[in-house]
């Protein structure tokens, strides 16, 4: 009776055991998603601000480059989106609220150039780009919004601050 009852605390202190670990592992993997998005946004913070950013632009990667910080390779680390915001959508209907602007997929300043050199004192800068994290073995994801700016004190200055 005795060496069935301790074969069933085994049993138990086992499983609770292996628990913990699974648990612990589990949370170890979360925090490293976290960091590495935390990784992402700030490299995009210290990054220029590009006026037309694509899919070859630096802040891919910057964002990629973010992994290392976990030990992952860059693929793990992507921008999923990148959206503009036009302050002049929705503009012309009777509903004031739907001319506030909303974020596009398509940037306004194509018409403006499109380059380094254009300068606002508006919003139209605005760029919120999304970035995704999954962990090597797929299990979490994690996405993180970050907003990017390029806005003027006045449509005279050359010298612009780049804040997200």
């Amino acid at each position: 009776m005795a060496i069935v009852l301790l074969g069933v605390a085994v049993s138990v202190i086992i499983a609770a055991l292996r628990t913990t670990i699974v648990v612990s592992q589990t949370s170890d993997e979360q925090a490293k998603v976290e960091a590495a998005l935390t990784a992402a946004a700030d490299r995009l913070t210290t990054t220029d601000y590009i006026t037309c950013p694509d899919d070859t632009s630096d802040y891919h990667s910057e964002v990629g480059a973010a992994a290392s910080v976990v030990g992952w390779p860059a693929e793990q680390i992507e921008i999923i989106e990148i959206q503009f915001w036009d302050p002049a959508f929705g503009q012309g209907g009777a509903d004031v609220v739907s001319a506030d602007g909303d974020w596009v997929a398509d940037n306004t300043l194509v018409g403006a150039g499109c380059d380094d050199s254009a300068v606002f004192t508006t919003s139209r800068t605005l760029q919120r780009i999304t970035i995704q994290a999954t962990s090597p073995d797929g299990s979490l994801v994690r996405t993180l919004e970050v907003v990017k700016a390029n806005i003027c004190a006045d449509a005279e200055s050359t010298s612009c601050r780049s804040t997200t």
